[in-house]
């Protein structure tokens, strides 16, 4: 069973902004890092204005790399000119916020990665309308009327690789050219899901069960992975007791047989349902699906994943 990482808004009983500092760092100290990679700095309020960084001692610099990606993936993002030559050590230190504690970290430098990350293997979505949640402006969330969960199935990187970088973009018409909202996070575990919560009105008339959501990778050496996966019809679809909602908005529920969208892309007693295995879009499996009625599509992402983990071991020597 695959690991799951879960993109959600913060859920607390009172929000305070976090405290200012540097919470994590890509590369970690004392890992391997491609010499033309993207360094990541994640934390509140942070700045590099109070840090240096050196190869081997000789001091270099921190240039700006966030236009690299369209939608933030961390707080900064760097690159370090001149560029460090394999083997070399890289070291980054100072301290990032007024007030904060000195810090540093050390990495050594890999080859250049100049080889694509892989794309989405498959992807679905379901929608989940609950009662209408009102923020209380305190709580760090905001209103909504319903969720959109959107499931991709990824390969991470290798350790010679640069990590790759999904990107889910929504879209309120099957063209892409009118964006609702877009999130993008270093791919980590092989399932992953971004809640997105919404108003009706946010949707600007398109139908729940009809947004379209693009997918699509890109590593830290800045390499575009394949063509993007588009998905323009919801998996399932729930609804729940309507009225005012109290406390947080409901979790991802878990999808069955009887939330499956009659002649939507999960629906396989009608036929095939899904995608097409040969074009990375898969059909949908979740907690709750009938393994009989998609036993053969399941073997198909299967092997479908295994060729290209098998691809993936062609890249090693890079």
């Amino acid at each position: 069973m695959s690991a799951a990482a879960v993109i959600l808004p913060a859920d607390a009983l009172a929000c305070s902004p976090p405290a200012p500092g540097l919470r994590s760092t890509i590369p970690a100290d004392g890992a391997y890092f491609p010499a033309n990679g993207i360094i990541l700095f994640d934390g509140f309020d942070i700045s590099l204005d109070q840090v240096t960084v050196t190869i081997e001692g000789t001091p270099a610099m921190l240039v700006d790399a966030s236009a690299a990606f369209p939608t933030p993936v961390a707080a900064l993002a760097a690159r370090v000119s001149p560029k460090p030559m394999p083997e070399q050590k890289v070291t980054i230190s100072g301290t990032f916020c007024a007030g904060c504690a000195a810090e540093s970290f050390t990495f050594t430098a890999r080859p250049d990665d100049l080889v694509a990350p892989e794309g989405v293997t498959s992807a679905h979505y379901g929608v989940h309308d609950y009662a209408d949640f009102k923020s209380s402006g305190g709580d760090c969330q905001f209103d909504s009327d319903l969720a959109l969960w959107v499931h991709a199935q990824t390969i991470p990187a290798s350790e010679e690789e640069a990590p790759a970088v999904l990107r889910i973009e929504a879209f309120a018409d099957s063209a892409l050219t009118n964006a609702l909202a877009s999130t993008s996070y270093v791919i980590t575990a092989n399932d992953s899901a971004w809640g997105y919560r919404v108003t009706t009105a946010t949707l600007q008339g398109t139908a729940p069960t009809a947004v379209c959501f693009r997918l699509s990778t890109k590593d830290l050496s800045g390499n575009d992975g394949p063509m993007p996966t588009v998905v323009c019809n919801a998996c399932y679809t729930r609804t729940e007791a309507q009225g005012m909602a109290t406390g947080l908005p409901p979790d991802e529920p878990v999808w069955g047989e009887p939330d499956v969208i009659k002649n939507g892309p999960c629906d396989f007693s009608v036929g095939v349902g899904g995608g097409d295995p040969e074009s990375g879009s898969c059909g949908c499996r979740t907690a709750g699906q009938s393994q009989n009625s998609a036993a053969w599509m399941i073997a198909a992402c299967s092997a479908l994943g295994l060729a290209r983990t098998r691809k993936r071991g062609r890249h090693a020597g890079k």
